[in-house]
């Protein structure tokens, strides 16, 4: 075959859009622990198969542990960086399915696919290990069973729509997003559906096996083997509030008004303006060349569905949870560009679409460095050396959530367990500086309930204290934080000496000489 018939082949779309995204994700992948204390966790709970924070992620986490356990090369944590590319590759590909079903095919489907694997958030989530690439993949696969069943009223698809639909709550709960877009959409397509028997029993049934994913939790908090324990579910009562989000309710609807409007707003404005870049008109282009009035409101209810909740929640990392607006957008998008590209083909004979190419292109050079992860080991450096310092039989005590994440990691995934070092952290963030004393005077030991571990009696305490800039943002100053610790430690007869680094040894303070270990 030669490169002509190559290019026109009904194959060559999806392989382009694997081909590009992949080679991209690679060069810009995270190669170990790092980016942000939420990253390094989930690139070690799935292989251990612990829980993490509420609401659980069952499906994500079990599936992490296959993809991590399969894969014969690489560090843990390079696989469940990996898997995120996969998801989101998939993604696209299901983008590419989903216009070809609207009748959107060829070069402008398979740039504008590629673009949108290429936008900010997306590709800042594809590299690293997170439950967006997996949730995206998710509402893809959704939205094109119900297009498609819908257009080819194929009772196949509905009920691979409404499995997908249910499974995706066991990784992450916006989805709730979407239900009134399926609810119109259902009734609009075949409104026979809410008196039909067999689907109604269907419906019912997927419901139970989504929610029964949550079991998982349940029998990891009843598993003593079980490692790392973040979210636990020894009553009903304590997995409600956890898998429910109880922990974060004070921050749904928690803006007023005023704030609102003038600044989430425009936030979101401006979020999806650097995802779309230059080709942000074209979504209103694509909406109203849609002919199938149906189809737009389904659409456009998922859309308002996730921006109206992006609204409500009142946390400063809102961006990702756009992910799937963005893939709605996407869909629009490719519908603008055709729309306007057929306007040129009408009064422009010679016009051939070739300038869509440069829209990748222009997301690739202006994301690029923003997403690129192969040099962010610093922080992963600064914590094995810290552990090569002790070298085994020590507490390391870590007074922040993201140093914590990095220490577990390597106590679980590299074999620092065997060697008798212990990583305390409290997760409501209270220095234990009065358990530190009792543990160096009284040898009463250290209970750490994430880990369900006791830490024995007569171990050498040490002191992380250094401040880790995850996700672009710095949270603390390392010498205010440094300072602070050592008056919390002073006020109960303790104090810090310097063992490497930022990695301080714990002694008290009669105690003039640090012995050589």
């Amino acid at each position: 075959m030669n490169v002509q018939g190559i290019i026109s082949s009904r194959y060559f779309p999806g392989l382009a859009v694997t081909l590009i995204l992949g080679s991209i994700y690679a060069f810009t992948l995270l190669p170990g622990p790092g980016y942000s204390g939420d990253t390094v966790k989930f690139q070690f709970v799935g292989h251990v198969l612990g829980t993490p924070h509420g609401s659980g992620y069952p499906t994500y986490v079990v599936l992490n542990h296959w993809f991590t356990g399969l894969l014969p090369f690489g560090s843990v944590a390079l696989k469940a960086n990996l898997f995120s590319s996969v998801f989101s590759i998939l993604a696209s590909l299901v983008l590419l399915g989903t216009l070809s079903q609207l009748g959107i095919r060829g070069l402008i489907a398979t740039v504008t696919t590629v673009s949108f694997g290429l936008g900010l958030t997306v590709w800042s989530q594809s590299v690293v290990a997170e439950v967006y690439s997996l949730n995206l993949l998710f509402v893809a696969g959704m939205v094109y069973c119900f297009l498609r069943w819908h257009l080819e009223k194929d009772d196949r698809f509905f009920y691979s729509a409404c499995a997908l639909y249910a499974i995706s709550f066991g990784n992450h709960l916006t989805m709730i997003t979407f239900l009134p877009a399926i609810i119109y959409f259902v009734w609009a397509t075949d409104r026979r559906v809410f008196l039909n028997p067999r689907k109604i029993v269907w419906v019912l049934f997927v419901i139970i096996f989504g929610a029964a994913q949550y079991f998982y939790v349940f029998l990891r908090t009843a598993s003593p083997m079980t490692p790392y324990l973040e979210m636990t579910a020894p009553d009903f009562k304590t997995f409600w509030f956890y898998v429910t989000g109880g922990q974060f309710k004070h921050f749904l609807f928690a803006l007023p008004f005023s704030w609102v409007v003038l600044e989430r707003l425009p936030a979101l404005f401006l979020f999806t303006l650097r995802e779309l870049a230059f080709a942000i008109p074209l979504p209103f282009f694509g909406s109203r060349s849609l002919q199938n009035p149906q189809v737009r409101r389904f659409l456009w209810l998922c859309l308002a569905g996730t921006f109206l909740f992006a609204l409500a929640y009142a946390i400063p990392d809102i961006d990702v949870y756009l992910i799937p607006a963005y893939f709605i957008l996407a869909i629009f998008s490719v519908a603008g560009l055709q729309y306007v590209s057929t306007w040129f083909t009408g009064r422009f004979r010679s016009y051939k679409p070739w300038f869509v190419v440069v829209l990748p292109f222009s997301l690739a050079i202006m994301n690029v460095n923003s997403v690129y992860q192969r040099t962010n080991t610093t922080h992963d450096i600064t914590v094995k050396e810290a552990l090569q310092a002790v070298n085994g039989d020590a507490i390391v005590v870590c007074p922040d959530y993201h140093s914590a994440m990095f220490f577990w990691y390597h106590v679980f995934i590299d074999g620092w367990k065997d060697k008798n070092i212990h990583v305390v952290f409290f997760h409501d963030l209270r220095f234990p500086a009065k358990e530190m004393s009792e543990y160096v005077f009284h040898n009463l030991p250290f209970e750490v309930p994430v880990t369900r571990d006791v830490v024995p009696a007569g171990l050498p305490v040490y002191l992380f204290n250094g401040v880790l800039e995850v996700g672009g943002e710095g949270y603390h100053d390392s010498k205010t934080e440094l300072a602070l610790r050592q008056r919390q430690l002073s006020e109960v007869g303790l104090r810090l000496v310097q063992k490497n680094g930022e990695f301080y040894r714990v002694l008290p303070v009669q105690v003039e000489t640090l012995t050589q270990r």
